[in-house]
């Protein structure tokens, strides 16, 4: 989606740059289906050298788990800074 994060030993994704307005949102880009292939490819050769030995499982963020990340900055027990702004710019 274009912004940078970093993954910190015992603290998870950190977003340096955190969306801090309605208006950081127009520097979000958002995929089209054929820019992900390389997703499907991925998951594809991995099933394939697995050979049914294991099942593949995966994860993806959700969409509020990706949201709050990118207004907290990190991880929050409480994502005050996310349900703030879900109330104030919705």
């Amino acid at each position: 989606m274009g912004l940078n994060y970093e993954m910190e030993e015992k603290r998870g994704p950190v977003f340096p740059k955190r969306i801090t307005s309605a208006k950081d949102l127009d520097s979000i880009h958002i995929a089209e289906a054929g820019e992900l292939q390389y997703v499907l490819d991925a998951l594809t050769l991995t099933k394939k050298e697995l050979n049914g030995r294991v099942p593949l499982i995966g994860f993806a963020g959700a969409p509020w788990t990706i949201f709050s990340y990118m207004i907290e900055g990190k991880g929050s027990k409480t994502f005050s800074e996310a349900k703030k702004m879900l109330y104030t710019e919705p």
